[in-house]
């Protein structure tokens, strides 16, 4: 009796042997794959918007110097996927007010397409920056909500018959409620005035004058966008409200990707599982791994292995100098900047007595810090140093 429960024992723990191996193959390889699909997307993202992205960001310094002073240093982060279908900010701007903001818009092959087919100008960039209101721009209206923001929306067409380079600029206001309202800016418009003397009666002269409100190219954009409903305050304020909540869901991955070609920089956000697939092809200038996490664990002498990060964090690739960071670990996050900033004449005007740092300052001061963090190496004193 005996024997035969042990062979019918054995029978059974053959065929559950058998079935595992049978049903391995179809189930498991399905997670890496759909993963694969994801990086290598991401991948083709990227390298598609760096043809343009590139050449637009050199012709900045022309058009908005200060602004490319910061830029060109912090990288404008790129867009593997924008979803506009949010249209209030997310909770964490109710404690979080960074300083500063970029979001690729329209560098990729697709807009570029767009707009030689239906002859429209798509922005390429839209970029932010959080002023101080009792120093923000003269040109905005006067409020007493606690953050101002400028919000940049920058074009760039190519085309020889509007060829041209230019941001166009409005402003926001956030509330402790996370509320978003646009701020009325201060026009100068020609006023037509009617001639009264005899010699001159019937025709008709402009002298400028100023009035509150918003350019009426804001108010053309909106008109071509049918969720706006020709309301040209709610089109700003969602304009506004995308690229905020892109910029901040970009800052959830731990790794910070930042690009480099010619000084100019173009960053991104990686899973950091994801780093070795993403950069298969790089540049092999040495057999040392791509930048990964080494989890805790127990080598086969015994010895105990603390969790630690290793591997190369600066390489070549498809002709672009990569840099890996983990802000908070090799240097400070940009978010973590919060205080706003002054306009130049409001400062003036306000008679303000503090220091301030122009913006090409505080970049080159930003692309040293990156180029420190790029060098430093990954020891666990350093991170047991950083997390403490």
């Amino acid at each position: 009796m005996t024997q035969l429960f042990r062979f019918f024992q054995d029978l059974w723990q053959r065929l559950r042997a058998l079935f595992v191996k049978q049903q391995l193959p179809t189930e498991e390889p399905a997670v890496p794959k759909e993963r694969d699909y994801t990086v290598f997307s991401l991948r083709r993202t990227v390298l598609d918007q760096l043809d343009t992205y590139f050449p637009v960001l050199g012709r900045m310094e022309k058009s908005d110097p200060d602004a490319f002073a910061l830029l060109s240093k912090s990288g404008i982060w790129l867009c593997p996927e924008i979803r506009a279908d949010r249209f209030e900010l997310s909770p964490w701007w109710r404690d979080n007010r960074p300083t500063f903001g970029a979001i690729v818009l329209g560098c990729s092959t697709d807009s570029l397409s767009y707009e030689i087919k239906n002859k429209k100008i798509v922005p390429r960039f839209i970029y932010f920056t959080k002023f101080k209101p009792t120093l923000a721009p003269v040109s905005f209206q006067r409020t007493n909500l606690p953050d101002v923001y400028q919000v940049m929306v920058y074009l760039d067409a190519e085309d020889p018959k509007w060829k041209f380079s230019a941001p166009i600029e409005f402003g926001v206001a956030i509330g402790s409620d996370n509320q978003v309202s646009v701020l009325r800016m201060k026009l100068t418009v020609d006023h037509p005035i009617r001639a009264k003397k005899r010699s001159e009666r019937g025709q008709i002269f402009y002298i400028p004058v100023q009035r509150w409100g918003l350019p009426e190219y804001f108010r053309d954009w909106a008109a071509e966008n049918p969720e706006a409903a020709n309301n040209v305050h709610d089109f700003l304020a969602r304009t506004f409200i995308m690229a905020a909540n892109f910029f901040e869901n970009a800052q959830h991955e731990m790794t910070e990707i930042r690009i480099v070609k010619d000084d100019l920089a173009c960053t991104f956000n990686l899973d950091i599982k994801q780093t070795a697939r993403f950069f298969r092809d790089r540049d092999r200038q040495s057999g040392e791994r791509i930048f990964h996490i080494v989890r805790a664990h127990q080598r086969s002498n015994g010895a105990l292995v603390k969790f630690h990060f290793r591997g190369n964090r600066e390489f070549d690739w498809h002709g672009y100098r990569i840099q890996i960071t983990i802000p908070g670990l090799h240097k400070r996050s940009l978010i973590e900047f919060k205080e706003g900033v002054g306009d130049t004449e409001a400062i003036k005007i306000m008679n303000d007595k503090n220091t301030w740092a122009v913006m090409k300052e505080f970049g080159a001061t930003l692309d040293k810090a990156y180029q420190r963090a790029a060098a430093r190496p990954n020891k666990q004193s350093v991170l047991r140093r950083m997390w403490q």
